[in-house]
């Protein structure tokens, strides 16, 4: 291989790795995605906009969230995620929500981590989120 070519593809290689961070910060930017260090967390996001909220479960031990929203917020989608330990004692999996703000003003999330069979009375942990819509 000849020095010139050698030089060619050696700059293209180069300019091809410099594009390759400008090309991952030009995509498009996901929705906020909240967790369990937001309980008590007053967010502000606009009409239309969306978030996605992400809580541990111990579905071994049977604990599970069920959340409830406001009028002015509606649920897009629901996704678990399994851990490399969620199968294990003690493990845990996360259950995501996608949330969508439809309606201004003070709107709140609300999760409840329980046995499902268990009376509403006897809860493991509550999960409130306070949502501005603008």
């Amino acid at each position: 291989m000849s020095k010139n070519m050698f030089r060619t593809t050696f700059i293209i290689i180069v300019l091809i790795m410099a594009a390759i961070p400008t090309v991952i910060s030009a995509s498009p930017s996901e929705n906020k995605v909240l967790n369990d260090n937001d309980n008590g967390e007053t967010i502000s996001i606009k009409k239309g906009d969306s978030f996605n909220l992400q809580l541990k479960e111990n579905m071994m031990a049977g604990y599970l969230w069920k959340i409830r929203l406001s009028n002015g917020l509606i649920l897009i989608n629901t996704k678990i995620y399994q851990t490399g330990f969620s199968h294990m004692f003690g493990g845990y999996q996360i259950q995501e929500w996608t949330i969508k703000a439809v309606a201004g003003r003070n709107q709140q999330v609300i999760g409840i981590y329980r046995r499902p069979w268990m009376k509403e009375t006897s809860v493991g942990k509550i999960f409130t989120l306070n949502v501005n819509v603008i």
